[in-house]
C-alpha cells in the first residue's frame, strides 16, 4: 500500500541520493478533486534527527525555490509533516537519459552526435542559470549542482 506524507501519496521511489530519497507522489487539489503528479524529495531517515543535514536540506530548497528556468524543475517548497522534512517539485513526464542510453545500448545503437550535443548544451543552459543567479542586491548566491547524472 503507498505510503502518505502529508497531503502527498507516494505512489513509488524513483532514486536514492546521499541526502534524500525521491518519490513519485500524487497530491488531490481539496477544492476540485483534481491530483496533480508531482516529486517528493524526503531526507533520509537515519539524518532526519541530524541538525545539520536538516540544515542543509533547508538550504537547498530555499535556493531550489528561486531557480525559474525551462531546463529545471520548478520546486514548490519544503514541507515538514510529524519532523519529517521534504521537498515538493514538479514531475516531468518522460524517459529518463539513463533510460535511453540503456535502451540504446542494448539494441546496439549510438546516440548521434548531434542529439548528444543538443542534450548537453541544453543541461548546461539549465546549470549555467543556476550557478550564475544572484539576489536581490545582484550577489552571486553560489550556486553549484553537485549531482548531475543522466
Amino acid at each position: 500500500m503507498p505510503e502518505r506524507l502529508g497531503r502527498y501519496q507516494l505512489l513509488k521511489l524513483i532514486a536514492t541520493g546521499g541526502m534524500g530519497e525521491i518519490f513519485l507522489a500524487t497530491r488531490e487539489d481539496q477544492r476540485t478533486g483534481i491530483a496533480r503528479q508531482v516529486v517528493i524529495k524526503r531526507i533520509l531517515r537515519h539524518l532526519a534527527c541530524d541538525q545539520n543535514f536538516i540544515d542543509l536540506f533547508q538550504n537547498e530548497a530555499r535556493l531550489a525555490t528561486q531557480l525559474q528556468h525551462p531546463n529545471i524543475a520548478r520546486v514548490y517548497g519544503l514541507e515538514n509533516e510529524g519532523g519529517t522534512y521534504f521537498i515538493s517539485m514538479e514531475w516531468v513526464e518522460g524517459r529518463s537519459l539513463r533510460e535511453i542510453f540503456a535502451r540504446s545500448q542494448k539494441r546496439g545503437l549510438k546516440i548521434a552526435p548531434h542529439l548528444a550535443a543538443y542534450i548537453a548544451s541544453e543541461a548546461l543552459r539549465g546549470l549555467h542559470f543556476a550557478h550564475e543567479l544572484t539576489d536581490g542586491q545582484g550577489r552571486a548566491l553560489g550556486i553549484l549542482h553537485r549531482d548531475v547524472s543522466p
